[in-house]
């Protein structure tokens, strides 16, 4: 009899579209015979849908995230001696989280000036009564590749990086009319007086402090709201190429004609950052 039912359970399993609804129901096993009294069985739990388990990970889950910050760089070894200064400056960037990964890629683009010079000079030869505000900025755009490696869920999350990329350095002056209206566009000429790129990679390490997480308010909805804000605190070890550039006071001026001071040297640097992310 246990080998007639263990056959029948077999077919059933190899071809259950091919069993009648009567036959379908021999293979959920023997009569085990009347319940006892007084004892009472518990229905058994529905295993939760694949779909419906995929939409709770995916609220939970940030794909996409973004950022900016405010940042010092401060320059290394034969470049600190010729720029000599901390750089202020911004950056952004826009990340992708693969899913279910502790890793995220993504591009920044960031800003640095090392050095400012604002004059005041005569419109023209011929009009010394007109004046015009004339000033020269050096400054730094950088943009990197970067890989991340750190948590995607918790309150405080430490993560590493690493970057590549490159530095674009230039120094620009234009010329702009004093006293104009806010609602004026006052430039009236610029130029790039110099520029060069050097190559950059390098590393860091930063930490994240959740101080928002929407997942948690009511009427949440993944495509439109702001899963989380962190507060993002980061330092950067930067090792960039060799690159021709001016510093600050490196244009002298002649009648008719300018001369460059040209400084070469590697570009290592040292970034510290505060600024914000937001998961989406």
């Amino acid at each position: 009899m246990k080998l007639a039912r263990a056959v029948a359970f077999l077919v059933c399993w190899l071809s259950p579209l091919s069993l009648s609804q009567a036959q379908m129901s021999a293979c959920d096993g023997p009569d085990d015979g009347p319940t006892p009294a007084g004892v009472q069985l518990e229905p058994s739990s529905e295993r939760q849908p694949a779909d419906t388990m995929t939409e709770t990970v995916s609220s939970q889950e940030s794909p996409v995230e973004g950022g900016g910050n405010i940042l010092f760089a401060f320059p290394r070894k034969a470049f600190k001696k010729i720029a000599g200064v901390a750089m202020p400056g911004l950056s952004g960037y826009i990340g992708v989280r693969p899913p279910r990964s502790p890793t995220m890629v993504g591009v920044e683009v960031g800003y640095m000036g090392y050095g400012l010079e604002d004059r005041e000079e005569p419109f023209g030869p011929t009009i010394p009564d007109v004046r015009v505000d004339v000033s020269t900025q050096n400054s730094i755009v950088s943009m990197h590749l970067l890989s991340r490696l750190q948590p995607q869920r918790g309150r405080v999350r430490p993560y590493l990086e690493g970057l590549v990329g490159f530095n674009y350095f230039f120094t620009y002056t234009s010329v702009s009319r004093q006293n104009s209206a806010l609602d004026e566009d006052d430039a009236i000429a610029g130029t790039i007086n110099y520029d060069d790129v050097a190559f950059s990679y390098g590393w860091g390490g930063g930490l994240l402090l959740q101080v928002y997480d929407g997942t948690k308010k009511k009427g949440f909805t993944p495509a439109k709201d702001v899963r989380r804000a962190l507060i993002d605190f980061r330092v950067r070890s930067l090792y960039g190429t060799e690159a021709n550039y001016l510093k600050e006071g490196g244009i002298r001026r002649h009648v008719g004609h300018v001369t460059y001071d040209v400084n070469r040297s590697r570009t290592d640097m040292v970034v510290g950052s505060i600024g914000v992310v937001f998961e989406f």
